[in-house]
């Protein structure tokens, strides 16, 4: 079975720039407990984990507050995330290109239904 293209690059770029293994740690860590989106042209892994709106903690800080997304390729509005999961205080990503931590309430997504 062929490997789509999207699901590639997110398994080169892990295990290449984070080490062995990561890729798969991630994606079971987000079929478990977060959500994987595959569509065309899409591919998405997000978990909850802790947030104190600057920072976060995958474990022993207390409840997941954050939807984390590891992976995101192809584009993706804000709302079409909040959407597809529960409503936390807040959602966000690292920069790739810059490796800065991007952290929003969750009410700063467009299309916000609070």
């Amino acid at each position: 079975m062929e490997i789509e293209p999207e699901v590639k690059l997110a398994k080169h770029r892990f295990n290449t720039e984070v080490g062995p293994g990561t890729f798969e740690h991630i994606l079971l860590r987000c079929a478990f407990w977060g959500v994987i989106v595959k569509t065309p042209g899409l591919f998405l892994l997000a978990e909850p984990v802790w947030s104190d709106g600057k920072s976060i903690a995958y474990e022993g800080k207390g409840n997941p507050n954050c939807w984390w997304i590891h992976w995101v390729s192809g584009r993706i509005d804000p709302s079409y995330f909040t959407s597809l999961v529960e409503p936390v205080e807040y959602f966000g990503y690292e920069r790739q290109a810059k490796g800065k931590l991007k952290i929003w309430r969750w009410e700063q997504s467009r299309g916000y239904k609070g």
